[in-house]
């Protein structure tokens, strides 16, 4: 029951995430997509992998959002209706260029 409670979690997550950076950022030109959330048992840390396009802007984008992350905590907890949101840490998905 748990894992199902997880995987819920960390789709909402995904989705008002994805929703945020659309309405609320600007990366100058990138495009910014969650690819995957992985929460822990305890619900104590989500991993959240991104992909940035263009790769020469990823820095940037990283920077931007490790700036705002405890403003986008505070957002998902308001959104996501949940006692606790879990500790966020960003990482950037390296994606093949062809």
């Amino acid at each position: 029951m748990k894992e199902y409670r997880n995987e819920r979690i960390a789709s909402l997550i995904t989705q008002k995430l994805n929703e945020i950076f659309q309405r609320e950022f600007d990366f100058n030109g990138a495009l910014v997509t969650i690819k995957n959330v992985e929460i822990d048992k305890e619900l104590k840390e989500a991993k959240i992998k991104i992909a940035v396009i263009p790769s020469e802007l990823e820095i940037y984008v990283f920077q931007e959002i490790n700036k705002e992350k405890k403003n986008l905590q505070r957002k998902l907890l308001r959104k996501l209706f949940i006692r606790s949101i879990p500790n966020l840490k960003f990482l950037i998905e390296k994606h093949l260029e062809e």
